[in-house]
């Protein structure tokens, strides 16, 4: 009922599938023989954003090939004055993987630019889906589509229906079913489109899929039986595996989208996507540790709130020292902001737990005491 609401939505949903076409499903991004999509940006050179020693290690050597110091080597290869093919190479995954948003990880280290992910392509199956049902129920199955709104290869479309979209989500499903999806292993994996194979990488982006609607009722139960108590930890979801993350040390240093750490986005896809399946208390008892564990380090260490935390530290997960250390630990005095997703999860876990949960976690109750005390009431 608000003014102007139905004007805004159509822009938005205008933007959404000008965005979809132009970018998603589009070269380079889109492969064709898959019908699945990749985050591979477009660009040359040393991405902008990092601090100029964060590629030390690896552009040293081309430095010294070409008797250059380290800076004049950057510039002269930003420039384009020196060729190096292989950097090229690197900096397309690199660059794919701060797309991604999952920067860093060793599941899309040296290869983000040429997997399918599940993340991506649950997200791609979202967009899919909502659009053909805002089309369908706020602008009667008939959304027009002004010139400014159309991509090179939609030109001549003026009008959008849901059906299209609904059938590209089933695509989309069916495609992700063949690619992506382990029937023994009951989860979600990363297709390499180049190497034409699975990834074999656990990652808790298979939840993404769930989060989405586009899983079956069977492939739900599978993932809930097989991947989630692979991916369970003390604090709640871990980003992956310690399996697939592998051997770490003074040469392979920790990724923080790896194991042990765990991030907020990650748990609230979770959950949603067990309520959406009927897992209630599979659900609340992530939602409880994840909880705990920020309640516990805010009241023991000063009010810490933290970008992500080691979901395998009962005493205190906000030790991070993984690759950017962690946002929100190193303030005077209290910290009064939070970190913005995680202050999102402690709201959103709050309306998942019931009250008896709420009441334990506000005595600050691990949830191993607390399901112990559950189990005692009941058989008493």
């Amino acid at each position: 009922n608000e003014p102007d609401a139905l004007e805004f939505l159509r822009n938005a949903i205008l933007a959404a599938i000008k965005e979809y076409y132009t970018v998603w499903v589009a070269e380079p991004r889109y492969d064709k023989a898959t019908g699945l999509s990749r985050y591979r940006p477009e660009g040359l050179g040393v991405p902008p954003e990092t601090e100029r020693t964060h590629f030390i290690h690896l552009l040293t050597p081309y430095a010294k090939k070409h008797g250059m110091t380290f800076d004049e080597f950057v510039q002269a290869y930003n420039d384009g004055v020196v060729k190096e093919p292989e950097l090229d190479d690197y900096f397309l995954h690199d660059r794919a993987v701060r797309e991604s948003g999952h920067d860093t990880s060793y599941r899309l280290e040296r290869v983000c630019a040429d997997m399918a992910t599940v993340d991506l392509n649950s997200l791609l199956y979202k967009y899919e889906t909502d659009i053909s049902r805002v089309i369908r129920v706020y602008f009667k199955d008939r959304l027009h589509i002004p010139p400014e709104f159309r991509s090179p290869s939609t030109q001549d479309v003026e009008f959008e229906a849901s059906s299209v979209w609904d059938r590209r989500a089933r695509k989309r499903k069916a495609r992700m079913d063949t690619y992506l999806w382990d029937e023994e292993k009951g989860m979600y994996f990363d297709y390499n489109t180049v190497k034409r194979e699975r990834s074999t990488y656990e990652s808790a982006t298979t939840f993404w899929a769930m989060w989405a609607g586009l899983t079956t009722p069977r492939q739900a139960g599978e993932m809930v039986e097989k991947a989630l108590p692979r991916l369970e930890e003390f604090g709640g979801l871990v980003s992956g595996t310690e399996e697939s993350r592998g051997p770490v040390g003074l040469d392979r240093p920790n990724r923080q989208w790896d194991y042990p750490y765990g991030w907020a986005p990650q748990q609230m896809l979770a959950w949603t996507g067990l309520l959406r399946y009927g897992y209630q208390g599979e659900a609340e008892r992530l939602a409880y540790k994840w909880l705990y564990m920020i309640s516990k380090a805010f009241v023991d260490f000063n009010g810490v709130v933290v970008e992500k935390y080691d979901v395998t530290r009962p005493i205190d997960p906000h030790r991070v020292d993984a690759e950017y250390g962690n946002q929100g630990i190193n303030f005077k005095g209290a910290p009064r902001e939070g970190f913005g997703w995680v202050n999102a999860s402690f709201v959103y876990g709050l309306d998942i737990l019931n009250a008896g949960m709420k009441r334990a976690l506000g005595a600050i109750t691990p949830w191993e005491t607390y399901s112990k005390a559950l189990a005692s009431q009941a058989s008493a």
